[in-house]
């Protein structure tokens, strides 16, 4: 059942995540502000360094403790999901197949055209 506050915002990711990638990801997450919960879908992304883990904290850091999953990550491939399980923090978000997954316990869903990062 949807929470009634609940304010969603889907991000599709896609290219390279990398130190490069840094100064459009620190853009991307100040944007979020408004928002509870940030889904990203990230089928299309290729490669992933640790520039990506740190995006991943901060948009946890920023989130409210209350808002149960607050970053929710879609159709993660191979490589950023090894990133992830390495570094022992798989554990600490949660994985989905599909958006509409991912957001069924949002009242707004608000979707941003794909970016890609590379």
């Amino acid at each position: 059942m949807p929470h009634t506050d609940l304010r969603a915002r889907i991000v599709a990711l896609g290219g390279d995540i990398d130190f490069s990638s840094t100064p459009m990801l620190a853009r991307l997450c100040a944007s979020f502000s408004s928002y509870d919960v940030i889904v990203l879908d990230l089928r299309h992304v290729d490669f992933a360094d640790t520039t990506f883990l740190r995006f991943l904290l901060q948009l946890k850091k920023r989130a409210r403790p209350e808002v149960p999953d607050p970053v929710r990550l879609v159709a993660m491939t191979k490589r950023p999901r090894r990133l992830l399980e390495v570094t022992g923090l798989a554990s600490a978000f949660a994985f989905y197949d599909r958006q509409e997954d991912a957001v069924r316990d949002a009242s707004t869903v608000d979707e941003f055209p794909m970016l890609l990062v590379s």
